[in-house]
């Protein structure tokens, strides 16, 4: 038997919390030889149990499935679930009045993705089974190794991308653990209400994680400031625990939201009020000779300057 005109693709559903592979078949009448490896098409790995068929053909009045696990279905778009990992062949005969033609198709079933942990010589880590396909695995325990701290999860073993937790698991990996031996600082990236943390050794840079996404807003950047004034040099070398904060602007907007609550204009305003308060300390102190109400306007002045900087976190 020969296939003349078979094409695959491949696309990604979810039907009861229970993860859908879906791919599309379309097979001509015309007589089909027998392929050289015993079936026609290799469709490859699904990290799923449940597969959706679905025949893209024409001219075709029945058709048969047969899915290799000693079940079959006459549905035009089956959804079968397999029983187990392995290879299983799938056979899809379609018939009109002219004849019938079969064609196998080779399908492997991985089951849900299983992530593995390469400890680099800490302590053991029991790998995740997922439960479903394409849905974040939850982040374990972390390992201890004597003499250094742990630096987090990377994807490879070069340790040059780490672990985006929040990120969809569609296939198995293995994740490594980075170690930093003496002093390490604990760095915080703010976004919103979501804080993100890493650990880098004393004297490293940071390397910088993809762009976060969040609806109706425009990603603007990292921060080293609240206010989202400075930007942050990636290229700092770390010497003590921060935070980097997220800039973001409404689309279609100049409007700056950095995910806060504080009303940006109001601490502008109140932070102009204290500049000229100060200046009038500072002034009216020199005047009348009070050298302690031109120390204390000194120092409502540099406040103010640097709240406004972003040097230290407004108050209130």
């Amino acid at each position: 038997m020969r296939c003349d005109d078979m094409n695959s693709t491949k696309m990604i559903g979810a039907i009861s919390f229970v993860s859908l592979m879906v791919v599309a078949l379309t097979l001509s009448l015309a007589p089909a030889a027998d392929a050289a490896d015993g079936y026609d098409q290799d469709l490859g790995q699904f990290y799923s149990y449940t597969v959706c068929f679905q025949f893209d053909g024409q001219e075709a009045e029945s058709i048969a499935w047969d899915f290799g696990d000693e079940s079959t279905s006459t549905e035009w778009n089956p959804i079968h679930t397999f029983p187990a990992t392995g290879t299983y062949y799938v056979e899809q005969t379609v018939t009109n009045p002219l004849g019938s033609s079969t064609a196998t198709y080779k399908v492997e079933i991985m089951g849900f993705p299983v992530i593995s942990f390469q400890s680099n010589g800490g302590s053991s880590v029991t790998e995740i089974q997922q439960s479903a396909y394409n849905v974040s695995a939850t982040k374990p325990v972390d390992p201890v190794k004597s003499g250094f701290t742990f630096g987090g999860w990377y994807s490879d073993a070069g340790l040059s991308a780490a672990v985006d937790w929040s990120s969809k698991i569609t296939a198995s990996h293995t994740y490594y653990a980075k170690w930093i031996g003496g002093t390490a600082f604990t760095v915080s990236f703010v976004n919103g209400s979501d804080v993100d943390t890493v650990t880098v050794g004393s004297g490293d840079t940071i390397t910088e994680p993809a762009a976060p996404v969040r609806e109706g807003y425009v990603f603007g950047g990292w921060y080293s400031d609240e206010g989202c004034r400075n930007a942050f040099d990636f290229d700092t070398a770390v010497s003590g625990n921060m935070s980097i904060y997220a800039k973001w602007t409404a689309a279609g907007s100049d409007d700056d939201d950095n995910g806060n609550t504080d009303d940006k204009t109001v601490e502008h305003v109140v932070q102009l009020i204290l500049a000229i308060l100060a200046i009038a300390m500072i002034l009216g102190g020199l005047y009348l000779g009070r050298f302690d109400v031109v120390i204390i306007g000194g120092v409502v002045a540099v406040f103010a300057v640097l709240t406004y900087i972003g040097v230290i976190g407004w108050p209130l």
